[in-house]
């Protein structure tokens, strides 16, 4: 949960100077362990629908194929990252982990 107070390891979901919306339908939550420039009381899907609602057809078209890209390349990255953890290497004089894997 990005909005939680719990420790991230390390991971800083949010760029220092980034400007946040939170929709919540309790506002008491709103702004609660993170700070908001907008904050909205409401049912997240009615909220969503409203605005989206709002948006010019061509909303989000800038550089779009640049970002695909992004994403595209980004995905494979941590796809061949993943891969490569899916068995445990046994430690020197052990071979548990290899004889599980039959």
């Amino acid at each position: 949960n990005p909005f939680s107070t719990l420790p991230a390891y390390g991971i800083n979901y949010f760029p220092s100077q980034a400007k946040l919306i939170q929709v919540d339908i309790n506002e008491a939550r709103i702004g609660l362990t993170k700070p908001v420039t907008v904050g909205i009381q409401g049912d997240a899907a009615m909220v969503a629908q409203g605005i989206l609602e709002k948006l010019a057809p061509a909303a989000g078209d800038a550089d779009r194929s640049n970002r695909e890209a992004l994403i595209k390349t980004t995905k494979a990255a941590w796809e061949l990252e993943l891969s490569s953890m899916d068995h445990e290497q046994d430690d020197v004089g052990t071979s548990w982990n290899e004889r599980s894997r039959k």
